[in-house]
């Protein structure tokens, strides 16, 4: 899933009974993707790539960028990360690990062609989800639905501004 999709659907799903923790759990919910936005505006910035397609495949032809995604993208790291936060109880800390996994989780279903391990550092097979988040149909059923919940919050408040 795209790293915008992430963020809104959890933050979605997760707002009311998180509330006050919300913040660092939204954070954890796109931070697997950190890696991905540094190459990116790497690119960018030195004038390797301009905006447009080709923009995944120049990042995975480059195993440095390749490794740091693996590493973002490892239930391992993230489940010390939750773990970690359950033992000191900082509950921040627990709700950042906690969304992170979930990002990996939702990735592992909806990434086919840019595939990860998942389980860095163990030398397994990549994990090809059963669906293509890049796939035309799966973004406009996505993006049509946040449009749609946007639309909906936008005029429900406009309705009624206390809430």
């Amino acid at each position: 899933m795209d790293t915008f999709s992430h963020g809104f659907w959890l933050y979605l799903l997760f707002n009311k009974c998180l509330h006050k923790d919300i913040i660092p759990f939204i954070f954890g919910s796109v931070v697997p993707d950190l890696g991905l936005f540094t190459a990116a505006a790497y690119l960018f910035l030195t004038g390797k790539k301009q905006p447009g397609a080709g923009w995944l495949e120049a990042i995975y032809s480059n195993p440095a960028w390749r490794l740091t995604d693996e590493v973002m993208h490892s239930l391992f790291i993230w489940a010390a990360i939750l773990i970690l936060g359950i033992v000191i109880k900082n509950t921040a800390l627990k709700f950042f690990g906690l969304a992170a996994a979930i990002h990996i989780l939702i990735d592992i279903l909806t990434h086919t062609k840019f595939t990860l391990t998942y389980l860095f550092p163990l030398p397994v097979h990549r994990i090809s989800g059963w669906v293509n988040y890049l796939d035309p149909w799966f973004l406009g059923v996505n993006f049509s639905l946040v449009s749609i919940v946007i639309l909906y919050y936008l005029a429900k408040h406009h309705n009624n501004p206390a809430s």
